[in-house]
């Protein structure tokens, strides 16, 4: 596996919207977004994620949503350092939200805000009436209160598209303005609760943006860019796909739109009943398959389509298992094996116990010779194979690594692959199942990863990383006929739990 031991400085954002969080996974919670162009100082790295600062907070980011900056490969990417000249002014940048009590005082007002299906809420709480009323302006809300001052978080930012929501709080004398900023066309309401203790900005999500692609020759994408994450049901009616946006009005998007396509007829959108979400009906013609996609922080709601004619069905029950490496590739080396024989090894055992149960069976290669990576893939493509499987043994530098992952590759911006990604997904999912049941190995999980034989083939595919054959526990294992059976056997298994479940 290649790492890059070079130190990460930074990270940068180069589209959409980005989660930071407070673990190194997306299991943990979200405590803000981060937006298009921000770049961020690196205090971290771990797993594949990076400990970042971000105006006074600490989070995590994912490192494949943003590009990563590392030491000596970009000078020019450098985080900028504000106001460090002798003539510099600091700039304003939004701190950490402190805890808010229970109870604030009488004579001040706490800041805070929260993002769920309703949109986007600003919250002024204080432990007394608020007497004022919001003067309104076409890109900003405006709150004086008498007789009260902010305490805690005063300045707050953001992300809402691709553009900010900002809230300032400044002490007038005894008095306190707090000034709320709108991109342009965001629609919001006010509302005064808690006995008149607490004003609350609520701003809805929208759509800011649909946009037509097409990929292949007879692929469509319809992409739906919201202000914040997008919440959907749909159903499908004869040639229509009815998609309810839920909670999110229409914003910038057109009543119609009608593009020149064999597959697409026209697609429109209209504001439900209750005015509060949008129905996107899509009028297809001969349409084979679709998916749909969230992608830049769930911003990005995308309908990927294909027509029949471009389904081109697979040879059922054909299986082509592809043993990695081979002649003068050796693939990894331990002690005393080389992956190429280990591999092959595996493969041929776990062919015989396929066609043992009636499965078609065919080898990138049965002997030790050397096959390119490019012709792996036009292998099974040519035979149009039901999947394919690339069997491999690991290795890292540091002789530390042990265990068992498998790998898939069905990525967004391959939207030929991204149709498949519930199949390729769900074969290695089975495939890693059964290698941990049977081996008894540290799980390492699936992963996806663009490697050039998922990247290149047609059909659903996989590749399992049996063990490290360089650590000497697991090359020990690997000598025995006993666990390189066990291994054969998890991944026949695999395949046809597969076969079984799609």
């Amino acid at each position: 596996m290649e790492e890059n031991n070079q130190k990460a400085t930074a990270v940068k954002v180069a589209s959409g919207i980005v989660n930071l969080r407070s673990g190194p996974a997306t299991s943990y919670e979200t405590l803000d977004t981060v937006a298009t162009g921000e770049t961020l100082s690196v205090l971290a790295e771990k797993d594949g994620w990076f400990q970042v600062s971000r105006a006074g907070r600490t989070g995590w980011v994912a490192g494949w949503v943003v590009d990563v900056i590392r030491e000596g490969n970009d000078p020019s990417a450098e985080v900028p350092v504000i106001g460090t000249g002798p003539d510099s002014e600091p700039e304003k940048e939004p701190v950490s939200e402190p805890v808010k009590p229970d109870k604030p005082g009488e004579d001040v007002v706490w800041l805070s805000s929260a993002i769920d299906a309703g949109g986007l809420h600003i919250f002024m709480e204080s432990g007394s009436k608020l007497n004022s009323k919001p003067v309104e302006k076409s890109a900003s809300i405006k709150y004086t209160f008498k007789d009260k001052q902010i305490e805690g978080l005063y300045l707050m930012k953001k992300a809402f598209g691709s553009s900010y929501i900002t809230a300032e709080a400044t002490n007038i004398e005894d008095d306190l303005l707090i000034e709320i900023s709108l991109p342009s066309g965001a629609e919001y309401e006010t509302e005064l609760s808690d006995n008149g203790k607490k004003a609350t900005v609520t701003i809805f999500n929208y759509i800011t943006s649909v946009e037509r692609k097409t990929f292949a020759n007879t692929g469509e994408r319809i992409i739906i860019n919201t202000a914040l994450p997008v919440d959907y049901t749909s159903e499908q009616d004869g040639e229509k796909l009815l998609i309810t946006l839920n909670n999110i009005l229409i914003g910038k998007a057109e009543e119609q739109y009608k593009f020149r396509s064999d597959l697409i007829k026209k697609v429109t959108f209209e504001a439900t009943d209750d005015e509060k979400s949008t129905l996107l009906t899509i009028y297809t013609d001969n349409m084979g398959k679709y998916a749909f996609a969230e992608s830049g922080a769930n911003q990005a709601f995308t309908v990927l389509m294909i027509e029949k004619s471009a389904m081109k069905p697979r040879k059922e029950n054909l299986v082509v298992l592809d043993p990695g490496h081979g002649g003068g590739d050796t693939g990894a080396r331990g002690t005393e094996l080389d992956e190429k024989d280990v591999n092959l090894d595996i493969a041929l055992k776990a062919g015989a116990i396929l066609a043992k149960q009636g499965i078609d069976v065919e080898y990138t290669r049965k002997t030790d010779v050397t096959v390119g990576l490019e012709e792996r893939s036009l292998i099974a493509n040519d035979l149009n194979a039901e999947l394919f499987v690339s069997i491999h043994n690991n290795s890292d530098t540091a002789n530390v690594g042990h265990g068992t992952e498998t790998y898939f590759y069905a990525p967004l911006s391959t939207p030929e692959l991204y149709m498949q990604r519930d199949e390729r997904q769900l074969l290695a999912q089975k495939l890693q199942q059964q290698l941990i049941s049977k081996l008894q190995r540290t799980d390492r999980g699936v992963k996806e990863k663009n490697l050039a034989v998922l990247r290149n083939t047609t059909m659903p595919s996989a590749l399992v990383e049996v063990m490290f054959i360089n650590c000497p526990d697991e090359q020990a294992l690997l000598k025995q006929e006993k666990y390189k059976n066990l291994a054969a056997e998890a991944i026949a298994q695999g395949i046809m739990n597969y076969l079984d479940a799609k």
